[in-house]
């Protein structure tokens, strides 16, 4: 067995700078390899799962839309002028929805 205490200072310092620089590359290579792992993370998240959010809160909003005019048509009787409106407004609201469900299932 080799003992730091018969090595010369040249060989003691080599072995420590080699000892560093293997250090230096396995941190290297973990850190290149989390980042990828987190590169891909991101994508699906960006790619993937906003999209689908997104569509979501277009369907809700969508659906609020509906509740409203709905509402509006129940309880103002008196207006059928308003009203008529009001069809034409739940109508594109529908559209809206049913176009943001058809885009979650096609994902």
């Amino acid at each position: 067995m080799v003992s730091t205490k018969n090595m010369k200072v040249g060989m003691r310092l080599a072995a420590a700078f080699g000892i560093v620089v293997t250090l230096l590359i396995v941190i290297g290579v973990t850190s290149i390899t989390k980042i990828n792992s987190i590169k891909t993370a991101i994508a699906s998240i960006v790619d993937d799962r906003y999209v689908k959010v997104r569509l979501a809160f277009d369907v809700r909003d969508g659906v609020n839309d509906q509740i409203k005019y709905l509402r509006g048509i129940v309880i103002d009787t008196n207006r059928p002028e308003m009203n008529v409106k009001r069809y034409d407004q739940l109508d594109e609201a529908t559209q809206r929805t049913n176009a943001a469900m058809k885009k979650i299932a096609d994902i």
